[in-house]
């Protein structure tokens, strides 16, 4: 639905894309904003916890943390909070892009299946 690439002067920094219905825009924004505005690696920013904000179900993972969980449940007192999987999955994130050194990079969701590989810089296409 929202697959992604995120440039800069005309250089390729991440791309993204996503499985999970109504989920995929806020997943990733979310993916986007871990990956450029904090500063983490694809990995990281694929692991961070995610939250899901609609009237009818809002939703957070459980390692969003208790200070967190509290100040959502404050303003949406009908907060479900889940853990990671299959089944409770707030969008389902892939990436590639390039780590600080310039090295390709890429990740898989571990709330679903798949993976990613890292190749040597001299081997990638």
């Amino acid at each position: 639905m929202s697959p992604v690439i995120v440039t800069c002067e005309d250089r390729v920094l991440l791309s993204l894309g996503a499985a999970g219905s109504e989920l995929i825009p806020g997943a990733i924004v979310q993916g986007i904003v871990n990956t450029i505005d904090r500063g983490l690696s694809i990995a990281e920013a694929l692991r961070h916890p995610r939250v899901n904000l609609t009237e009818e179900q809002p939703r957070v993972h459980a390692d969003a943390g208790a200070e967190v969980i509290a100040m959502l449940r404050a303003r949406w007192p009908s907060l479900q909070v889940s853990a990671r999987g299959h089944e409770n999955n707030l969008g389902i994130v892939h990436a590639v892009g390039r780590d600080a050194d310039g090295h390709p990079e890429g990740a898989a969701d571990d709330a679903w299946d798949g993976s990613s590989v890292s190749v040597p810089s001299s081997s990638a296409l």
